[in-house]
């Protein structure tokens, strides 16, 4: 072995073990994310109740509350299972840390097959990590999951002319299945990008132009029809802009062509796997004894009630919209004349470079603006001025990403809280790729006669300068805001015992735990507070339990809870009205028609004040004792 590679052996080493450390480092700190802190919007109580309730009584839809599709339940179920964590905040936390990171080693492999590039993948893992980490204020949320999927389906597309091809056709039709029964509008959204993805991929032909027009169609009439509640108030400007994402972005798909085109058996392969996928989970669903009119009502009629059940506003200024349309005239301008791109492939790559950067750091500092410089400019990573014809495997990864985030940016309504940033994490990839195309582009146009002398510097000493680079990384993350020095006192109380919180909150939630096993045993919270239930070791009245109970439970479903408390001995109600106003963002006028409400505030008094937290109980000591409740 030569002096020269030994030495280039010598720096591909370190640069692994640099990245390893890297990655290692940035899931250190995800742990210390994952269990510090706490919402107060606690919808992590309310969905560790759901899960239990499913466990101990199953019944779906009928004596367990659930907005979610059944695979959801099913997911967590297994996990916790296979993994023996206990339904509580412990275990849930663990387990979203362990999809949390999964997903941002997806993004990691997406990268590093397409690019081979250690430097860009270690990058994107710690912007993935970073973009995606509202999810610790959601533990349990079906989101964590669907982002894993998504990114596994990601990961597949690459390998779609391999010789697991069949898998991962079969895969990623599973995939849409499963998403579509966790949560049905992220699915539809899901299959919607696998579709349009698809048909510019087609052999061209009538068969392709009818397919392409009818999808077009139909994904450009979607945020219209899907946002039609609120168009004349607050979704305007988010449907204007999300309207005008997804034309540019089925209208530039349509020019695409392929050396490979997708074959019948490569779609039927992806139609079989989504329907196998549907159907072995509805067969689950039926078979623990779910009728057909209750899963209907549970994955498909409960959603479309949400936007009048609770909402959080996605503002789009006047100012931003207009930036965005300019930047998707841009986008348009560049599709327009891509042939005069081909002649002058430099600019094109400058172009690309310049978005992707734009891009990274506004991802990484300003997400707000990130969403108005990703979303118009999506088509710019699949557009291409080689003369010849990309390979399928090298057009469909481009192509579906690209899609993914176009389409997912929808899953923002009606609730733009956690759900805009996991909607945008691919962007991150998307990022790190159009970066990759641009900056590999210019590398090949440039002859070593034309380069520029700092890039002839860098090319002759690359390995030295990839390993400063990955070092500089490292050091960034260990000195990162997101490096938490201190993870505050532990909140140690029953299913809490390795999550950090502050002094205040400590006090707080052990204070309400102890006022609350002191005088109640039965516990309904107003919104919904599940975590209350858990740390006090109280049952809630049944296994209806929601954060926003007021807007979601009809009047007899409120009254049976009503019953349930009229008949229990010793049941109590801890009522927050600051929580109350942050889940009823149209006003509390809704309150003088609940049953539950009324029951709250006409027959309980306070007997204990912990901040804005009231203590309730009866007026007078329910004359029917010894009821006992069905909830956990």
């Amino acid at each position: 072995m030569t002096t020269s590679d030994a030495r280039s052996q010598t720096f591909a080493v370190t640069r692994v073990f640099l990245c390893i450390a890297t990655l290692a480092s940035g899931g250190w700190i995800a742990y210390k994310h994952a269990f510090t802190g706490k919402s107060d919007t606690d919808d992590e109580g309310y969905l560790l109740l759901s899960l239990l309730n499913y466990l101990k009584h199953h019944g779906l839809y009928t004596s367990t509350f659930a907005q979610y599709g059944p695979f959801y339940f099913y997911a967590q179920q297994t996990m916790h299972g296979i993994l023996h964590l206990p339904v509580n905040h412990d275990g849930a936390r663990s387990l979203m840390l362990l999809y949390w990171l999964l997903s941002s080693l997806l993004s990691f492999c997406f990268v590093i097959r397409l690019t081979r590039s250690i430097l860009l993948a270690t990058g994107c893992f710690l912007l993935t990590l970073l973009t995606s980490s509202v999810l610790v204020f959601e533990p349990g949320h079906p989101q964590e999951i669907i982002l894993f999927l998504t990114q596994s389906a990601l990961v597949l597309s690459q390998f779609t002319q391999t010789r697991w091809s069949a898998y991962a056709w079969a895969g990623i039709g599973i995939i849409s299945a499963f998403i579509s029964l966790a949560k049905i509008n992220i699915g539809i959204f899901f299959i919607f990008a696998i579709l349009m993805s698809s048909i510019a991929l087609l052999p061209p032909g009538r068969s392709r132009k009818a397919c392409f027009l009818t999808a077009s169609t139909a994904a450009i009439v979607m945020p219209v029809a899907l946002m039609h509640t609120y168009l004349d108030t607050w979704a305007s400007h988010y449907c204007l802009l999300a309207l005008g994402c997804i034309a540019v972005l089925c209208l530039t798909s349509e020019g695409v062509q392929v050396e490979d085109p997708i074959s019948s058996r490569q779609l039927i392969l992806l139609f079989a796997g989504g329907i196998t996928g549907a159907a072995a989970i509805l067969l689950i669903a039926i078979g623990q004894g779910m009728s057909l009119r209750s899963l209907l009502n549970g994955t498909i009629l409960l959603p479309l009630r949400h936007p009048s059940i609770f909402y959080v506003v996605f503002r789009v200024p006047r100012g931003r919209l207009f930036l965005a349309g300019l930047l998707l005239l841009t986008t348009s301008c560049i599709w327009t004349f891509r042939g005069y791109l081909r002649s002058n492939p430099p600019l094109l790559s400058i172009i690309k470079v310049a978005i992707a950067l734009a891009a990274l750091v506004t991802l990484w500092r300003n997400f707000p603006l990130a969403i108005l410089i990703v979303l118009p400019l999506l088509p710019i990573l699949y557009l291409d001025v080689s003369e010849r014809r990309r390979p399928l495997e090298w057009m469909l990864p481009r192509l579906l990403l690209s899609f993914v985030v176009g389409f997912g940016f929808l899953q923002a309504y009606p609730v733009a809280g956690s759900q805009v940033r996991i909607a945008l994490t691919p962007g991150v990839a998307w990022a790190c790729l159009l970066f990759f195309d641009g900056a590999s582009s210019v590398e090949g146009i440039l002859s070593d006669d034309r380069r520029h002398p700092m890039l002839s510097l860098a090319s002759r000493h690359s390995s030295v300068f990839l390993l400063v680079l990955q070092t500089v990384l490292l050091v960034l993350v260990l000195h990162s805001p997101l490096n938490i020095r201190n993870m505050g006192p532990l909140l140690d109380l029953p299913g809490a015992r390795h999550v950090h919180v502050s002094d205040d909150e400590v006090l707080l939630y052990r204070t309400l735990s102890i006022e609350i096993r002191q005088n109640c045993d039965t516990l309904f919270t107003m919104p919904g507070m599940g975590s209350l239930n858990l740390w006090s070791e109280r049952p809630t009245p049944n296994g209806y339990n929601l954060s926003a109970w007021m807007t979601a439970f009809t009047p007899e479903e409120q009254q049976q809870i009503v019953e349930i408390l009229r008949r229990t001995e010793r049941p109590c109600v801890v009522y927050n009205p600051r929580l109350v106003l942050l889940w009823m963002p149209g006003g509390t006028a809704r309150l003088s028609f609940s049953p539950l409400a009324k029951y709250v505030f006409n027959e309980t008094r306070a007997i204990s004040v912990v901040s804005d937290y009231q203590l309730r109980v009866p007026l007078e000591p329910n004359k029917v004792p010894g009821g006992k409740p069905s909830g956990i």
